[in-house]
């Protein structure tokens, strides 16, 4: 299996590889720099899921080039964490919001919402790590969400088509308890994925 992470320069992005290869050591990844997505979009679709990792700044400033990607986002598993949470709402017609208090470092309590696979063996609550600065306020009518913090913050969503899913807390984050979890659940969904397409 081979899966892509598009990085956006930041740190996590290696967490996020180093937890994939604790799920499974043969997977096949390469990272690609957010601003070459374009360059890059045949190997990105053969690709058996996409991470879209965390990064810096308004999620506003990423949004173009990922859009020319929406359709290959629509044939492949996508997870996005943090900036790629927010990246996901806004491709599909959410609304972002810069938090007066930033968030980082901050462990939260998560309520999970609605079951799903994503956190298939994950009890409803779950201590959770947040480094964010921007928020997904408001969702499209496409996505469902999936969990929410104390104060009503969404924390996680799901297209309601699409194998495309992203969460505002950090999965890679030692302050997330079930985060290796979590990741591993999405790989499954990647796995299922490619088995009921070959």
């Amino acid at each position: 299996m081979k899966i892509t992470i598009i990085d956006s320069y930041d740190s996590f992005t290696y967490n996020i590889l180093s937890l994939i290869k604790q799920v499974d050591s043969s997977i096949e990844i390469q990272i690609i720099q957010h601003d070459e997505i374009l360059k890059f979009q045949s190997q990105i679709k053969q690709s058996n899921g996409i991470i879209i990792a965390p990064g810096q700044g308004d999620p506003k400033e990423y949004i173009n080039q990922h859009k020319e990607l929406k359709y290959i986002y629509e044939q492949i598993p996508v997870f996005g964490i943090c900036l790629g949470f927010q990246i996901i709402g806004l491709l599909y017609n959410s609304e972002t919001q810069k938090l007066v208090n930033p968030r980082h470092g901050e462990q939260v309590e998560l309520n999970i919402i609605t079951k799903d696979q994503l956190f298939a063996r994950i009890n409803e609550l779950l201590r959770v790590g947040l480094y964010h600065s921007h928020y997904v306020n408001k969702i499209g009518k496409s996505l469902q969400v999936l969990a929410k913090d104390k104060d009503g913050i969404i924390m996680a969503i799901k297209h309601s088509q699409f194998p495309i899913y992203g969460i505002q807390f950090h999965a890679e984050s030692f302050l997330t308890l079930r985060g290796l979890d979590i990741l591993q659940n999405f790989l499954i969904i990647c796995y299922e994925h490619l088995a009921k397409n070959e």
